[in-house]
């Protein structure tokens, strides 16, 4: 008799494949059972309805960027515009260059948002050591109030991944995680192996926290709570890891701070395994 204690995951193989492993306990025997699914054209199906999905949503931000767009593109012509006077105190010149600067980094991040959410799911992969990824980031927020703890990585690893895309979806996270603490906390990012060799990566941070409503939205596109925000890096940061076949889970509590859970089955030991027993 098979018990319905079952549980499974997704591999992505070199070969383009998707795979999905089960696994069933015998009810009052030793033993499991083992299935191997190629589940690659459920996921294209699933691929191609994100997709019309996307540009539909892309059809909304388009509005909703140029609603966005258009009051730091006025603040910037009108700092540009003064600089332009002859009478202006070097003083002067200093603030509007630096309010300049201030409204066209906000337009750069509003495009790189809305780049970065478009190309979502055509990333090249590769293949990379765990240590190499793990110090790109801790590069990254080497004086921000980050401390990082690695656990159960007791030898080298290769992961298959794409660096940039994931190391941007972990600095989304930090940032946020930096922006719901305090000046005197820390964040904590938390980076290890599990035991059945996916690639787990933590961040928790002792804010404010979310409500129930703001966790079930927080990865849709264009929802923000924040005044200067698009709306668009969790959902970037929701679509990289559905490129990398993982999953991302929020819990947080109101007053007592949130943890940001990222579950990615990218570790080239695995997939080389599972490519060999197919």
């Amino acid at each position: 008799m098979i018990s319905q204690d079952t549980f499974g995951d997704q591999f992505s193989l070199k070969s383009g494949q998707v795979v999905a492993l089960s696994t069933t306990k015998l009810m009052g025997q030793s033993g499991y059972v083992v299935l191997l699914s190629d589940i690659t054209q459920q996921q294209e199906l699933y691929q191609q309805l994100e997709h019309k999905k996307k540009l539909a949503a892309m059809g909304e931000f388009s509005a909703s960027l140029a609603h966005q767009v258009r009051t730091p593109l006025a603040s910037a012509l009108l700092y540009a515009s003064q600089l332009n006077t002859d009478a202006l105190s070097a003083d002067a010149q200093q603030k509007f260059s630096a309010k300049l600067l201030e409204s066209l980094r906000f337009l750069n991040s509003q495009v790189t948002d809305m780049l970065n959410y478009s190309h979502c799911g055509e990333f090249i992969k590769e293949s990379i050591t765990l240590e190499r990824f793990i110090e790109h980031i801790k590069a990254l927020y080497r004086d921000k109030a980050v401390d990082f703890q690695f656990a159960d990585i007791n030898k080298p690893a290769l992961v298959y991944i794409n660096k940039e895309a994931l190391s941007g979806a972990v600095s989304n996270l930090l940032d946020n995680a930096l922006d719901a603490i305090g000046y005197d906390a820390r964040v904590t990012c938390n980076i290890g192996l599990d035991d059945i060799n996916n690639l787990t990566i933590e961040v928790v941070d002792l804010g404010v926290g979310l409500t129930i409503e703001q966790q079930q939205r927080i990865f849709e596109p264009f929802y923000t709570n924040k005044t200067n925000g698009t709306g668009l890096g969790l959902a970037v940061v929701n679509e990289v890891v559905n490129a990398h076949a993982g999953e991302i889970k929020c819990l947080s509590t109101i007053g007592v701070g949130t943890t940001m859970e990222l579950r990615l089955p990218v570790v080239a030991s695995s997939i080389k395994k599972l490519n060999r027993s197919l």
